[in-house]
């Protein structure tokens, strides 16, 4: 599990597995809440790094976000502290979500109105050909 290098004015993003990604912002968000749910918990370091088996250096670079975060030790770290690795990953996109939507409205309200007049008339046109191809395809499938 590696890294997948950031095309410009992209962010960068980490790959978790083969089918879900997530930025760098994404992770440190995820890893902030682990750190916060293993403060709170009654384990030290040195129990976690038995527990998946690593060091405890690692585990400080983890809790940390300095090394890459693993869907095993994500896991581990939820169940060892009782959260549910579903609910903290819904938890940090819905947040993600949430900031992206914030992004865009501000991006949106720097444009002029012709710009988004343009934009609403290119979603529409879209939307159209859209519909097209749908009926199209079922057409086709009589």
């Amino acid at each position: 599990m590696g890294k997948r290098e950031a095309r410009p004015g992209l962010p960068k993003t980490v790959i978790i597995t083969e089918d879900f990604c997530m930025t760098e912002i994404e992770k440190q968000r995820l890893v902030k809440r682990l750190r916060a749910y293993v403060e709170k918990s009654e384990f030290k370091q040195n129990a976690i790094a038995e527990g998946i088996g690593r060091s405890s250096g690692y585990v400080s670079n983890l809790l940390a976000g300095k090394c890459d975060l693993t869907v095993k030790d994500m896991v581990f770290l939820c169940r060892l502290t009782k959260k549910d690795p579903s609910e903290l990953l819904s938890e940090v996109l819905q947040e993600s979500e949430y900031s992206k939507r914030h992004e865009l409205e501000s991006f949106a309200n720097k444009l002029p109105q012709s710009a988004l007049e343009e934009y609403a008339q290119a979603l529409s046109c879209l939307s159209r050909m859209e519909e097209a191809v749908t009926a199209e395809i079922e057409k086709r499938k009589k």
